[in-house]
């Protein structure tokens, strides 16, 4: 039977004990560098050291997140680092970034990726993709249902891993920009600050009313709870379940993993089933609500935590009356002293407590339960009707210290021994598990007995004797003469010596186990010579197309979408076209959409000169079904440093979009490292989301149609998102345009190929934004044209300079 992997969280020692001794068969960690979870505490080099050991002595395997966006000023860190995890030898590393993957494999090939759900690997051709370049597993994206795993499954041999417990992004992971553009703390760089964990207002943004959502929780996701999928999910051949949660407690840890652990045993070997006691165990150790996630095909409210952005916790009741620092409630649920509640009140306001005093009818309890009548002391007004919580159970987490925490038995591995015991001659002691035999022999001349000669039953006791170790005894031959001598303690000194050498020879095993070649990657030299700048315009749809300027463009994008035949209809009627023409497609695209894009590419392909894709799927289904075709990548791709640029230039791509997340001082690091075909964006709405769940599903009985949304997001300081809905996808877009014309000169010093304008919208400016950014890109700036353009245009308060300032941690 196919070993099925519990995948655990551990953010420190304690939490990896936990999930060890709960029965994961394999967990994920982070150094203190280059992991996406920067505020959880981390692992020191030797820390990572100890718990690759602690790990692999209980068969349990260490997978070390290293999924962040790396600036190119990180990258000779990087190399110290991956020295020193190769020479650790994790099982595998996680990882997102193309430049990462690029210097692993032409410098440390030994070391195995696994492909990080921030790729966005949500198709079988970006898992094929990433399988070819040596990855073993890929860590596919969370907006997939059970169909389409399984869909994937079948078109692929590489091993698969889904996230089934824990806090879920309402963006695809790695195309969010939202906690970086708003407050400069990058997610892709592990710092993200949960801006979707605010308030915001759904609002129509043409009538400008609010919609039902004013101020609710609208981007704040329920936590995923898969356990009642996990047959479904074995069944269609996942190989491996993760749980997220390396920020929570090592009880946390140490719940879900046991849960999960008996929720697999009992679909795989008919074990006891997962009961309701269980789940309320589930439900109270830490929820925002729970949801199936696309798993189960919930989207909407049943997807959205509206109400409350953190841990809903147990409902006790509402507050009947306050008076002399003690809260009045009629408990819905059993409250105990220790146990920490969270007040909802009326207002939206919220209050957190401990229970350090319990009292019914007067008279001090340290308990009390299901509908009593209590008063608890809260100190400060709790206010008529406040809604109780119960975020913390006392009760819980003793339970779990003494049923979870404790060391377990481990899965030991067989060791037998066998002696060679000759007076006048030194023992010889050998030690065998599985294939492998190591030898001790001892100092000391075994000696003839005076007395009672050492039997064979005593040798044995003294070898069995393996409790603090990762092995158990299995059985002892030997050539031995009789009545012999031979200090029990020299016996005790072989055994350890022995235990010692067979723990160094597994780990030789398994680093040689786990190597893999990639002996035939080379990095291939990039042919590229900056001559000039060129100016290049991205439009979505077709009135926009209409209102170009085509003598003032270098390279048109048009993305992917139904206007396409009348797009081109049009531009077959343009005379002198002297522009290149790219079809855009989507950074989201399913499985069953391939066929349809392979249809209109084969129908346009004469009158294109190539296509622009944001994710490495599209660029696995391009090389193989249209070899031959121009490829450029978007941003959406994060590219950061020299390595990424190389690593897709190796992969056919002939020019790069740079991650809107660099600021000039890093683009022009990159530059001066690495010539190549390099685009930045300079005019748009910035994608700050891009997600499967709408905001606008959160209203009832909304039909959504597939063009542009006319609603947008408001959030407490009166900042408008607008969202765009294209197909099955939202796009949040940023509250302000992006607008940078007094940077071009410097932009062009940095031999920065392309400046690209983004409209998405029906802007009134268009003709004028790109009249003013061609006449600059040709003729250099002119700051007073800029400074009386953005007067005459009234856009103070309406554009921003992005990252090209300020960049982000």
């Amino acid at each position: 039977m196919k070993k099925i992997e519990l995948l655990a969280p551990v953010g420190s020692m304690e939490s990896l004990y936990a999930a060890i001794n709960n029965g994961a068969d394999a967990v994920y960690l982070g150094g203190k560098l280059f992991n996406a979870r920067h505020y959880a505490s981390n692992f020191s080099d030797e820390d990572l050291r100890e718990a690759i050991e602690y790990a692999h002595n209980r068969n349990v395997k260490v997978y070390i997140t290293l999924n962040i966006s790396i600036k190119n000023s990180e990258l000779e860190e990087l190399r110290r680092y991956l020295k020193f995890l190769d020479e650790i030898g994790p099982d595998a590393l996680i990882v997102q970034d193309l430049g990462v993957i690029n210097i692993i494999k032409s410098e440390f090939p030994n070391l195995i990726l696994h492909g990080s759900t921030q790729m966005t690997i949500n198709n079988s051709y970006g898992v094929n993709f990433l399988k070819e370049l040596g990855f073993e597993r890929i860590v596919l994206a969370r907006e997939l249902s059970i169909d389409e795993i399984e869909k994937i499954k079948r078109e692929t041999d590489a091993e698969i891993e889904v996230f089934v417990h824990g806090a879920l992004c309402v963006s695809y992971s790695g195309q969010c920009l939202m906690s970086s553009i708003i407050g400069g703390r990058s997610g892709n760089r592990g710092r993200c600050a949960q801006t979707c964990r605010m308030p915001f207002t759904l609002r129509d943004e043409n009538s400008q009313e609010d919609i039902v959502l004013d101020g609710k929780y609208i981007l704040s996701t329920k936590d995923l709870n898969s356990i009642e999928n996990i047959g479904k999910l074995i069944d269609i051949g996942v190989d491996s379940f993760k749980i997220e949660g390396r920020m929570k407690k090592p009880e946390y840890v140490a719940l879900i993993v046991n849960k999960y652990r008996k929720a697999i045993d009992a679909h795989l070997y008919k074990k006891e089933e997962i009961d309701d006691d269980d789940l309320e165990d589930i439900r109270k150790i830490f929820n925002r609500g729970f949801t199936k996630g696309f798993l189960g095909k919930e989207s909407g409210r049943d997807y959205i935590s509206l109400d409350k952005p953190n841990n809903r916790g147990t409902y006790i009741g509402r507050a009947i009356e306050f008076r002399n620092n003690r809260t009045k409630i009629k408990l819905k649920y059993e409250l105990n002293k220790g146990d920490g509640l969270n007040a909802d009140n009326i207002d939206g306001s919220e209050d957190f407590f401990n229970v350090d005093k319990i009292f019914i009818n007067g008279k001090e309890r340290d308990n009390a339960l299901k509908g009593q009548y209590v008063e608890i002391m809260t100190y400060r007004p709790i206010k008529k009707n406040a809604k109780l919580y119960k975020t913390y159970d006392k009760e819980l987490y003793s339970r779990i210290r003494e049923e979870y925490m404790g060391e377990k038995d481990i899965d030991r591995k067989p060791i037998s021994f066998e002696a060679e015991l000759k007076i006048d001659k030194k023992p010889v002691f050998k030690a065998r598990c599985n294939d492998l035999e190591v030898i001790a022999t001892g100092e000391d001349l075994v000696e003839r007995a005076r007395k009672s000669g050492l039997s064979r039953d005593r040798i044995i006791e003294q070898l069995s004797k393996l409790n603090d170790t990762v092995f158990k005894f299995s059985g002892f031959t030997g050539d031995i003469d009789k009545n012999i001598f031979l200090p029990i303690s020299t016996i005790n000194s072989i055994r350890r010596e022995l235990v010692e050498k067979m723990n160094i020879a597994l780990e030789k095993r398994e680093k040689e186990d786990r190597r893999i070649s990639f002996s035939d990657y080379e990095n291939i030299e990039i042919d590229y010579e900056y001559k000039k700048t060129i100016l290049s315009i991205y439009i979505d749809k077709f009135e926009i197309l209409k209102r170009l300027d085509f003598s003032k463009l270098d390279r048109l994008y048009l993305r992917y979408g139904e206007y396409l035949n009348d797009a081109f209809e049009y531009l077959k009627s343009i005379d002198n076209k002297d522009f290149e023409i790219f079809i855009s497609l989507p950074r989201i695209i399913g499985d069953g959409e391939f066929l349809k894009i392979e249809e209109s590419i084969t129908k346009f392909k004469e009158y294109i000169d190539g296509i622009m894709i944001g994710n490495t799927g599209s660029l696995k289904f391009l090389k193989d079904r249209f070899p031959d075709i121009n490829i450029r990548t978007d941003y959406s791709l994060n590219i950061y440093n020299t390595e990424a640029i190389q690593f897709l230039y190796n992969n056919g791509i002939i020019g790069n979009t740079l991650s809107t997340e660099l600021n000039l001082n890093e683009i022009e690091d990159i530059s001066n490292t690495i010539e190549s075909d390099m685009e930045v964006i300079g005019y748009g709405y910035l994608k700050l989301m891009t997600m499967k769940n709408s905001p606008i599903s959160l209203i009832e009985d909304c039909k959504i149609s597939s063009s542009d949304s006319k609603y947008e997001l408001v959030d407490r300081k009166d900042m408008k998102f607008p969202l765009l809905r294209q197909g099955n996808i939202t796009t949040v877009l940023n509250s302000k345009i992006l607008f940078i014309p007094e940077y071009i000169d410097s932009l062009k010093e940095k031999k920065i190929s392309s400046i690209r304008l983004e409209f998405y919208r029906e802007d009134e400016l268009i003709e004028d934004i790109q009249d003013l950014y061609y006449q600059i890109i040709k003729k250099g700036m002119d700051r007073n044209r800029i400074e009386n353009f953005v007067i005459d245009k009234k856009l103070k308060d309406s554009i921003t300079k992005g990252h090209y300032n300020r960049g982000v941690e």
